[in-house]
């Protein structure tokens, strides 16, 4: 079994800082290595809504990789506490598939 674990991807900060586009290079890593379970552990970009998406995207076109996913702060920054609760709940549903 491999697995792969991903922590502090900052994905809006490192593209505008780097010019490069991590989640290109990170599905590119993802399909070349097949993991069975990719852990992503904390602060994959700023705020629940865009890591949802990402999560979503990864997992839509990985489904044979199990991806789990462990919030960092910058995955639930967010102006209203019960949106983001709500939100953060959406992120554990859609990553545990």
């Amino acid at each position: 079994m491999k697995i792969a674990v991903l922590s502090d991807i900052h994905e809006g900060l490192n593209r505008k800082n780097t010019q490069t586009e991590i989640m290109a290079s990170l599905k590119e890593w993802i399909n070349t290595h097949l993991p069975d379970v990719f852990i992503i552990s904390g602060d994959m970009t700023a705020g629940p809504e865009k890591s949802l998406t990402l999560l979503n995207q990864l997992q839509n076109e990985f489904p044979q990789t199990r991806l789990l996913f462990v919030h960092g702060n910058h995955d639930v920054y967010s102006e209203d506490s019960k949106s983001a609760m709500s939100t953060i709940t959406e992120l554990r549903s859609s990553a545990t598939r």
